[in-house]
């Protein structure tokens, strides 16, 4: 597969248009002047996207795994002769759209595919970067002095359903950069000028605690006065609770320590806005199920 200019081809198959990077993609192959095909299997989502992008793109509603179908897509685009592009835009963030990859959609279209553009890695890095994130600026501003540029796979996946306030389950490995989602997300929706615990962060080990309320700090560092404070066992009660008189924004801590600031009631969370179980299988296994739940 080679990379080709956009104007080589009069016909453009999108697959995944109604993806971030999809639509991202078809936007830009309509303004070069081509005709877009937008393939998928979701009826509703292909008229939206067919009202929003106007006469030039054209839905195509396909199950790959139908042959008949397949033939039938194929007659109704007409035999003017025209070099087809096949666009596989999809399939840079989303697994379920590994089927459509171009060499398997040329085989089952019988078609030759001349390459894939450009544009595709153009708008899937920049929907990479940080600064594409809806961010306050000191977030930005902090992410810049990091050098946090380029979102990881699982930043990528996760940081725009928490930032839009979806719940959200995540599994990637050590160093990932789980902390760095998870830690934006608390802090795009914290009020700084309300001193109350706005987010809790659970932990299962005093050393992760550490580690994250660490990393919140850095992302914290240009919000001014932004308190964050840990909660862990291991160490003497008296500090933690003098801190807890002076409230903070942000609580990290282990499930037994924060449970027995609940009991003595100096820790109130009845502001709190955000809550993350960091390592939550590490917790349960360790027997942290009801302090958790």
């Amino acid at each position: 597969m080679t990379n080709v200019p956009f104007l080589e081809a009069q016909l453009a198959f999108v697959t995944g248009v109604t993806s971030g990077i999809g639509a991202a993609t078809t936007r830009a192959l309509l303004e070069a002047g081509m005709r877009v095909v937008g393939v998928g299997r979701d009826a509703a989502r292909l008229s939206d996207a067919a009202h929003d992008f106007g006469p030039r793109f054209q839905p195509l509603l396909l199950d790959l795994a139908d042959a008949d179908a397949r033939r039938r897509a194929l007659s109704d685009l007409g035999r003017e002769p025209i070099r087809l592009l096949v666009n596989n835009a999809a399939e840079c963030v989303y697994e379920s759209a590994l089927e459509l990859a171009p060499e398997r959609l040329a085989r089952l279209f019988e078609i030759n595919v001349i390459g894939l553009i450009d544009v595709t890695r153009a708008v899937t890095a920049r929907m990479n970067e940080m600064s594409s994130l809806p961010l306050s600026a000191p977030l930005l501003q902090a992410l810049e002095a990091l050098a946090y540029t380029q979102m990881t796979p699982v930043q990528a996946q996760s940081l725009p359903a928490i930032l839009a306030g979806r719940d959200l389950i995540g599994q990637a490995p050590t160093g990932s950069g789980k902390t760095v989602a998870f830690g934006l997300a608390l802090l795009h929706r914290l009020d700084p000028a309300l001193l109350r615990v706005q987010a809790l962060v659970l932990c299962p080990t005093r050393e992760l605690a550490d580690q994250v309320a660490k990393e919140i700090r850095r992302l914290a560092a240009a919000i001014p006065n932004l308190k964050v404070l840990i909660l862990t066992g291991g160490v003497p009660l008296g500090p933690q609770l003098a801190s807890l008189r002076k409230d903070s924004h942000v609580v990290v801590g282990t499930p037994g320590r924060v449970q027995e600031m609940l009991r003595k009631q100096v820790l109130h969370l009845a502001n709190v806005r955000t809550l993350v179980l960091d390592e939550a299988d590490r917790m349960l296994d360790m027997g942290f199920e009801e302090p958790i739940f």
